[in-house]
C-alpha cells in the first residue's frame, strides 16, 4: 500500500483521453487494492439470515 506516495507516474502531451486509456492503460501493471482486509466476524456476531 503506497498511500499517500503516487506509485507512479505517467504524463502525455494534451492530456489523457478516455480512448487514449481504453486502447493503452499505462498503469495495468501497478495498480493496488483498495481498503482493509479483516479476519472473519466470530460466529455469535455474523449476520441472522431467513433460514437461521
Amino acid at each position: 500500500w503506497s498511500h499517500p506516495e503516487a506509485v507512479a507516474t505517467e504524463y502525455r502531451d494534451g492530456g489523457w483521453s478516455y480512448a487514449d486509456l481504453a486502447s493503452a492503460f499505462p498503469f495495468a501493471g501497478q495498480q493496488q487494492s483498495v481498503g482493509e482486509k479483516f479476519p472473519p466476524l466470530p460466529e455469535e456476531l455474523q449476520p441472522q439470515t431467513a433460514s437461521n
